[in-house]
């Protein structure tokens, strides 16, 4: 299954794309590293091209709550 993971340099989305690769699966790491822009949208639709499943493991940066949770 081709899946790509959101937030995939993160804590949770490198252990999420360690799982699916040991698992067989093909992996689209989706982050800023990887050329893809969640906030502008730059690159998303050329990295989720064939992508069977999309794994949400986006968090805030430390130190930002406040900025993200009312």
């Amino acid at each position: 299954m081709r899946i790509a993971v959101a937030g995939a340099t993160g804590n949770i989305g490198s252990r999420t794309v360690s799982v699916l690769e040991r698992d067989g699966h093909e992996v689209v790491r989706i982050s800023r590293t990887h050329g893809v822009d969640l906030v502008s949208g730059e690159g998303l639709d050329a990295a989720l091209t064939g992508v069977d499943a999309v794994v949400d493991a986006i968090s805030a940066p430390p130190g930002s709550r406040d900025q993200t949770v009312d």
